[in-house]
């Protein structure tokens, strides 16, 4: 039995007037990567309106995530378009589960089985078509309730479709005129005319001209008027510009950071040459990592200045026993203590707001082309440190604090963060955004009691996306991720 899901999608991506759409693919829940995703046969253009069958017979009964993205064919992807859904079918009950029944109500629900009925052929799938009369409907707003029964007596939940009732007192209505706007409503009559028929119904396919607005994130809106004068209420739907100016986005800098941001720019840089792809080896200076899992940031620019998304890698690091002989340290440098035997050489950058040590057993010398920037706190001495060669083993503190655990996760509304403390400690327990930026502290103690604690995380006040919860014990820094779906 083939369980089929129909998802309409509409996506305003514009692209370079070279450029078109190549691809549509998508998935459930969790993403294959770039082009491995489910194809869906697209006719290309500028813009995509397709409607598809989704197969969920490989699906899970529960909540789940449709996501959808596009590429054009300069091979640059869309942002992902998501849609939460329910997956529910007969449970392994009958082999052959069947829609029998279909019904429909306007503003309040007469109880099952007694709103009015469809006619219509039982099967797995149904197509509804049904005209609706509204003799007895006043003007105004009113919403359109349908639901389904399956041959188990089961019936769906409610898909609701507001709609408003308007009618021309003494003859027929009909559309005589249509507009748009993006972002700011000059008003009435004064948008942008569409061309088309009068008629009771619309049907149009327009050319939006987006040359004189500036990339990013904007709302069209767009609004009909009948014979009698009145307009409709607004249509609106959000769509992101991007675009190269006829030119090829290429990767020009990419830059890494461990812990909270330091802001676009401020990372450890990795040098590359411009490209389109680029792989790229570096090799991180262990001294920057902590003993055990580290969580290391990428991100890269284009020739744009624009900024892709966080890549998250985990390094798990065990050091070394006793110190390295010498080091030569001549790239961008985010943060981080450097210790050897002998000597330090360097003409590498520090990155402002990054905390620097150079330590060394003999000498440190700064080169012409070390620089440190404003903001960097960046300091130089002599102290002495036994080589690697050294056996003797290293005893490892005792951590602070333990079980951080965040649950649930992904949450939509709230979630709960949990931790013990096994002796009095200072503790700070804050949320950050993607980009590093605090945006919560949940709790804050120079002294806090041993203990287990359970403190509640209320995504009201969160935009959907992921975050980071960092828990700090006395000089332990403990850090998670966290995604907020919002519904």
């Amino acid at each position: 039995m083939r369980y089929l899901l129909m998802l309409p999608f509409l996506l305003l991506l514009t692209v370079g007037q070279s450029q078109s759409f190549n691809r549509l693919e998508y998935f459930i829940d969790t993403d294959p990567g770039f082009g491995n995703a489910t194809s869906v046969n697209i006719a290309g253009g500028t813009t995509i309106n397709q409607t598809f069958n989704v197969d969920l017979q490989n699906v899970n009964n529960g909540l789940h995530i449709l996501y959808v993205r596009a590429r054009d064919t300069d091979n640059n992807w869309s942002q992902l378009q998501r849609v939460p859904f329910i997956r529910y079918d007969g449970m392994g009950l009958v082999s052959n589960n069947r829609i029998v029944q279909a019904e429909y109500f306007i503003d309040t629900d007469p109880g099952f089985g007694s709103a009015n009925a469809f006619s219509f052929t039982s099967g797995a799938t149904i197509d509804l078509s049904q005209t609706i009369d509204l003799q007895a409907i006043a003007n105004g707003l009113h919403i359109l309730y349908i639901r389904v029964k399956d041959q188990l007596g089961r019936w769906s939940l409610l898909q609701a479709a507001p709609f408003i009732r308007l009618e021309g007192v003494g003859g027929n209505t009909r559309f005589v005129a249509l507009e748009y706007f993006i972002d700011d409503d000059p008003g009435f009559g004064s948008g942008i005319a569409i061309p088309f028929s009068e008629g009771n119904t619309i049907n149009v396919n327009q050319n939006i001209n987006l040359s004189s607005i500036s990339n990013g994130v904007h709302n069209l809106y767009i609004r009909a008027k009948d014979n009698l004068g009145r307009w409709s209420l607004l249509a609106s739907s959000l769509f992101v510009k991007t675009e190269g100016n006829g030119l090829t986005p290429e990767i020009v800098e990419i830059e890494f950071f461990s812990g909270i941001d330091p802001g676009f720019g401020n990372g450890a840089l990795v040098n590359v040459s411009p490209a389109q792809r680029v792989e790229s080896s570096y090799s991180i200076p262990t001294t920057s990592l902590s003993e055990g899992e580290n969580e290391l940031y990428f991100r890269t620019k284009d020739n744009f200045g624009r900024w892709s998304l966080l890549q998250q890698i985990t390094i798990d690091y065990t050091a070394p026993m006793g110190c390295p002989p010498d080091y030569t340290l001549d790239n961008s440098i985010g943060g981080g203590t450097f210790q050897v035997a002998n000597t330090i050489t360097s003409t590498a950058t520090i990155s402002s707001q990054a905390n620097v040590d150079f330590l060394a057993g003999q000498s440190i010398q700064l080169k012409s082309g070390f620089h440190a920037k404003a903001g960097s706190n960046f300091t130089a001495r002599i102290e002495p440190c036994a080589p690697i060669t050294s056996q003797q083993p290293v005893a490892k503190s005792q951590p602070t604090a333990t079980n951080l655990t965040i649950a649930p996760n992904p949450f939509t509304d709230v979630t709960t963060i949990s931790f013990s403390i096994p002796e009095p400690s200072a503790v700070q327990l804050s949320v950050f955004n993607h980009m590093g930026r605090l945006v919560q502290t949940i709790m804050s103690s120079n002294t806090q009691a041993a203990g287990d604690y359970q403190v509640r995380l209320n995504g009201g006040q969160l935009a959907g996306g992921f975050y980071f919860v960092r828990l700090q014990v006395d000089e332990e820094v403990m850090t998670q991720k966290v995604v907020m779906l919002r519904q």
